[in-house]
């Protein structure tokens, strides 16, 4: 694998801004909600669904998952392949195999190697980690990984069987107009093939953000969406005759307002953050751009109005602190039942800057015709009441990095969603306390808490595990329902080696 000395001064850059305007370490104080621009009256806030403070006793049984470390970066695989990285950025089952996505960016060697990202497997429950794929040397993270399951073809045709395909993207970085990829991952061979977006894109962070799912109610055909960090937008469809299966439109269905001009870095584009499919509808959540001024200009809320002639329409716009990056940001999209009634979906999403986690009711509209926003869960408040520490101010309020993830109680039977954080407890960075946390959302809108920690395998004093960014159920015969894998570490807390985690959380079971 190669050494990353040899980066070029523009990449090392590009890297220094992203992780200097990219930490999750916002301030505390609230704002305001917002409608479509900051000079409009807010609409009106709504009471949280509080989930209170709760003890050891009566907190969910998700709540309290016995934890061991999984991963053990800076060691080498069974074929000899360097393991390391920063973060662990997201977790993928797939065709009964577990996948991770690692990055290293922030990363200070020792003496050992500086791998680029790289895709990590896992074959069995007891089986160690392997490198399944390295990217080049100018990907310093894994974007997203995600296994898609198309259910028609090109042309709309219903499948006889789901094609489920295995796809990454990464942080692609380059001096020059080039063409975006994903990599796809031919499950016969286990090679991963390049899958060509067939259209230039500005110079800059050339990869792709996120994905997106949706069946066109008008087309009756299912995409993938890939938003990019430019704030494009491109669709694709089943083909197999295509390399990697997916055939992708050579013009983008959105393009961001402001492009990056002289001047103007990588976070000057309103990057497509998030995906959300809710009462049939497409959604996605970009990063706000402003212009000199400050003044939004574009990014927020968007849904996708389906046909043949598609376009993405602004559903909503918050206000910002244009001198708090964070407050531009909306993670973890996701969409659940309505808390209320039941009867539609909502979108639940997290802000980074002040620390709330929201929902979005398309069905309601507030007093400036924007849908409407009420207020979940004020995340720093609600760790606040769980460790007893009111007046404290912490470092950080980051929820559902990449999603909530749905899954069954298996003491209720209810569906739960559950979401990782990065939320600083007291006593950080000191053991025991210098874990990570986790997030448990009930259908009524209540939230529990879990701690993730392997006290056999103590985190050293002075570090910290910082924000857990992704979970994933177990794929594996046997565990399935009882055993989850988390991961993370955010790089935002800046530069570090071998700090990657992944940690298997184990239900316990009660004695009848």
């Amino acid at each position: 694998m190669q050494n990353h000395s040899t980066i070029t001064p523009f990449i090392a850059a590009v890297l220094l801004k992203s992780f200097a305007l990219g930490a999750g370490n916002g301030p505390s104080p609230s704002i305001h909600h917002a409608a479509q621009e900051q000079s409009q009256k807010p609409p009106e806030l709504v009471s949280p669904y509080w989930g209170g403070t709760r003890n050891a006793d009566s907190v969910s049984s998700l709540g309290r998952l016995v934890f061991t470390q999984d991963y053990f970066p800076g060691t080498k695989d069974l074929n000899g392949q360097f393991m390391g990285g920063t973060e662990a950025m997201w977790l993928t089952g797939h065709n009964g195999k577990l996948f991770a996505a690692i990055g290293s960016a922030q990363d200070q060697p020792g003496n050992d190697p500086k791998p680029a990202a790289h895709i990590i497997r896992k074959d069995v429950s007891d089986a160690p980690w392997q490198v399944d794929h390295a990217f080049g040397q100018n990907s310093m993270r894994v974007e997203a990984l995600i296994s898609f399951a198309f259910t028609t073809d090109l042309y709309g045709q219903p499948l006889p069987k789901p094609a489920r395909l295995l796809i990454a993207s990464h942080s692609e970085l380059r001096p020059a107009s080039e063409t975006s990829a994903v990599f796809i991952r031919n499950d016969d061979t286990g090679k991963w093939q390049r899958s060509e977006i067939p259209s230039r894109v500005p110079a800059g962070n050339l990869g792709v953000r996120s994905f997106g799912s949706h069946l066109d109610k008008v087309t009756g055909i299912h995409h993938i969406f890939a938003g990019l960090n430019c704030g494009r937008i491109y669709r694709g469809s089943y083909d197999p005759s295509e390399r990697g299966c997916i055939r992708w439109e050579a013009q983008p269905e959105r393009t961001a307002a402001v492009l990056p001009g002289k001047g103007r870095k990588i976070y000057d584009y309103s990057r497509v953050l998030c995906f959300a499919e809710g009462n049939g509808d497409l959604y996605i959540a970009a990063r706000i751009t402003t212009d000199k001024n400050g003044k939004p200009i574009d990014g927020g809320l968007y849904r996708r109005v389906d046909g043949h002639k598609p376009f993405w329409e602004l559903v909503y716009r918050w206000a910002i602190d244009k001198d708090v990056l964070q407050s531009r940001f909306l993670r973890g999209l996701t969409a659940v039942p309505d808390p209320k009634d039941g009867k539609h979906q909502v979108l639940i999403a997290n802000f980074e800057y002040p620390g709330l986690i929201v929902r979005f009711d398309p069905t309601r509209k507030d007093s400036s015709g924007s849908i409407l926003r009420e207020q979940e869960l004020d995340i720093k408040e609600f760790f606040n009441r769980v460790w007893n520490t009111p007046t404290a101010r912490r470092r950080g309020a980051i929820a559902a990095y990449n999603r909530f993830l749905p899954i069954t109680d298996p003491e209720t039977g209810e569906t739960v969603w559950l979401c990782g954080a990065w939320v600083e407890r007291p006593g950080s960075p000191n053991p025991p306390n210098n874990g990570s946390v986790y997030l448990i959302r009930h259908r009524d809108g209540r939230y529990d808490w879990g701690y993730i920690y392997d006290y056999a395998h103590p985190v050293p004093a002075g570090q910290r595990l910082t924000g857990c960014r992704d979970i994933e159920l177990s794929p594996f015969p046997g565990e399935q329902g009882r055993v989850f894998y988390f991961c993370g570490y955010d790089g935002g807390a800046g530069p570090g080696h071998n700090t990657a985690w992944i940690y298997k959380g184990i239900l316990e079971v009660k004695e009848p």
